[in-house]
């Protein structure tokens, strides 16, 4: 989280850093970003940077927070995942290169997102679409909904860091175990064999 002195930014300003800053992070492998290399692309001072951020993470974190908080999730997302690729007219280029640039960062940046960020909101949302399946008849009987809530948000996590640790780079089939994951395996770890005919 930014120190309070970003938040009492104009917010044109605060704009102005995440999106260079983005164009940035989706344009340089994160390994090769220093904060040095970060600051003069922001165009400010190492000193001024300290005041509004701890490091190059806090930004970067920051800025998924910033545009995962902006994505609005289908309900139903249980039954029919939206692991579509994101088209490119939907999103700015730079933007579509950030949110790939991110599986490539360090995995402590990428738990932090998925066990400290991601949760706040998520676990709220995989609670409320587990309990709406619930309450339909579609959900197991021996599902704990808070665990697999819990799982429903950190599971990227894992299945990135085994991405990176098999050295599986390939974005197609990266997007096929994606799928394999949350339409077969979740779906129907969750839901009752009927489900389908609901």
């Amino acid at each position: 989280m930014p120190k309070s002195t970003f938040f009492n930014l104009p917010p044109e300003r605060q704009q102005e850093i995440l999106e260079t800053a983005a164009e940035y992070y989706s344009e340089t492998p994160f390994s090769e970003i220093t904060l040095r290399s970060l600051t003069e692309r922001l165009g400010m001072p190492m000193g001024t940077f300290y005041r509004y951020f701890t490091d190059k993470d806090e930004l970067f974190l920051h800025l998924c927070q910033v545009l995962n908080d902006g994505y609005k999730w289908i309900e139903g997302f249980i039954l029919c995942p939206p692991f579509e690729e994101v088209e490119d007219d939907c999103n700015p280029p730079h933007i579509i290169r950030f949110f790939e640039a991110f599986f490539e960062a360090p995995e402590e940046v990428q738990r932090r997102f998925y066990f400290e960020i991601f949760p706040r909101a998520g676990l709220d949302m995989h609670k409320n679409e587990l309990m709406r399946l619930k309450y339909q008849g579609m959900l197991r009987d021996d599902v704990d909904i808070d665990l697999i809530a819990f799982l429903y948000c950190t599971v990227m996590y894992n299945l990135n860091a085994y991405f990176n640790r098999m050295n599986i780079r390939d974005k197609a089939l990266r997007w096929h175990i994606r799928k394999y994951l949350f339409y077969n395996f979740f779906k129907y770890g969750v839901l009752r064999p009927d489900a389908d005919a609901h």
